[in-house]
């Protein structure tokens, strides 16, 4: 009973999750439309990169246990898709060798993932055990990532394009992650409580700079990085 309600609870707050990311999108959007000279300003191209690699990870480890988890599937797909589209938003602002080295390496990563989709029933075993490894090492890379974002934050003193929408959907996300994770039971859950919780304690701060530095309080652009 636990299970499936930690199941739909944690559905619903990635589908919330995933509108948050497409509320970034068009956040980015009508920057451009405004004439804003950086769309994309303040955004961390390290932090989005983790998060499209936390969702596609995810993504790959729900198909590839017993049995198949429709949870993390299928939110996850839509999430690292977003997360590709604001990749591309970045690349498309910077136009730098890294931002575009990470558009391709994202975008191929979304290829081979939705590929071991289609093969499952083959791939599933060191999909699970290549997913666990990755989530182990996305978990460190997406603390700092998420840290980078506090520092650009911080240092600019103005949260630019970042939407505050977004980070407070995916905290809510999170924190049903580590509820999910403990209803699964520990010895498959334990990618999901590690990441939602490393992922849910940054969000917090990021929320919390919000209001302490406001929202555009500076006039120098600071793209970001």
């Amino acid at each position: 009973m636990l299970y499936q309600v930690a199941g739909t609870l944690n559905a619903v707050c990635v589908l919330l999750g995933v509108w948050g990311i497409a509320l970034q999108i068009g956040k980015i959007w009508q920057r451009r439309r405004d004439g804003a000279e950086h769309p994309a300003e303040v955004l961390s191209l390290n932090s989005f990169a983790m998060g499209f690699c936390a969702s596609w990870a995810f993504f790959v480890y729900g198909y590839s246990i017993e049995p198949f988890n429709h949870v993390l599937v299928w939110p996850r797909l839509g999430s690292f898709l977003l997360m590709l589209v604001i990749l591309y938003e970045i690349r498309r602002d910077r136009r730098t060798r890294r931002s575009t080295a990470v558009f391709f390496i994202a975008s191929l990563l979304a290829v081979l993932g939705l590929a071991g989709l289609a093969f499952s029933p083959v791939v599933a075993q060191d999909a699970r055990r290549i997913s666990q490894s990755l989530i182990v090492v996305i978990t460190v890379l997406l603390v700092q990532g998420n840290v980078h974002q506090i520092i650009l934050i911080w240092r600019s003193r103005r949260t630019g394009a970042v939407s505050l929408r977004m980070n407070q959907f995916l905290l809510t996300m999170d924190a049903s992650g580590i509820l999910f994770g403990f209803a699964m039971g520990v010895q498959s859950g334990w990618p999901l409580i590690l990441l939602s919780a490393a992922s849910a304690i940054p969000k917090l701060v990021i929320l919390w700079l919000f209001r302490r530095v406001g929202r555009n309080t500076s006039q120098d652009p600071v793209p970001g990085a």
